[in-house]
């Protein structure tokens, strides 16, 4: 019955863990839908009342105000209360928001096909330049799959269907500068955000390693977009390193 279904209580915390840090890993709002912004459940776009809805959008946006400043989740924030207004105020009205459900359910199937698709593709460009799938790639893989939304199981079937090449000794640590500065950096920058630090660039853009450069560009060149729109600090200085890094390292190199 159309306006009987309830909410639990907005929990900002939660909030932050389960969406705030899903659509910051996928590059921001663009990646994302008005259900899943407002943590409101698709099914209950003919079933929430249009009060519970206005409720819940307005509890998330003043979440949102108190993550300006968020060491980590400021930039998205900042991208998502930019576009607040005209997804708002089409998810308050049902028949609207029974519209935009059937919108996104079908944006969503194309996203989850999506992401499968750069899997399959990472692991091919693997396959073809190994013979296989380097096992010092195995764990860039999986977190770039599980921070895809790609299920674990399925992960490790699409993995099973290739070799897995072991490497016989590990490789020499690296004594170029260039790579020391960036591991250094990608420990500062975990610091600085409370995070666990990326293991690699490919980690910090959310691509699988051994992406294509194109796509790398591309991701490269939007997080720069939205870390130019930060005020100023160590965070922001580290972040325009590491994006130079990617452009060294991952675009111009080999």
């Amino acid at each position: 019955m159309p306006g009987s279904a309830a909410l639990p209580p907005f929990d900002g915390n939660a909030y932050r863990k389960r969406i705030l840090a899903a659509i910051d890993a996928r590059g921001g709002p663009e990646q994302s839908d008005p259900f899943e912004i407002y943590d409101l459940p698709l099914g209950g776009a003919d079933t929430l009342s249009d009060g519970a809805v206005a409720a819940q959008i307005d509890a998330v946006w003043a979440f949102w105000q108190k993550q300006r400043d968020h060491p980590k989740y400021r930039g998205v924030v900042t991208a998502m209360l930019t576009i607040h207004r005209d997804i708002a105020d089409q998810m308050r009205n049902r028949d609207r928001r029974r519209w935009l459900a059937e919108k996104t359910l079908a944006e969503r199937a194309r996203r989850h096909e999506q992401r499968y698709a750069e899997l399959d593709a990472a692991l091919r460009r693997l396959v073809e330049r190994f013979g296989g799938i380097p096992e010092d790639k195995l764990d860039g893989l999986r977190r770039f799959a599980a921070a895809a939304g790609v299920e674990e199981a399925a992960f490790d079937i699409r993995v099973r269907r290739h070799r897995i090449v072991r490497a016989e000794r590990p490789p020499p640590p690296s004594t170029d500068g260039v790579h020391r500065q960036v591991a250094a950096d990608l420990e500062e920058l975990g610091q600085l955000n409370g995070t666990t630090p990326a293991v690699s660039l490919y980690d910090l853009l959310g691509l699988p390693p051994g992406a294509d450069p194109r796509q790398v560009r591309q991701r490269r060149d939007a997080m720069a977009q939205r870390n130019r729109e930060l005020r100023p600090d160590r965070r922001r200085a580290l972040v325009d390193d590491l994006l130079a890094a990617v452009l060294t390292l991952l675009v111009d190199g080999d």
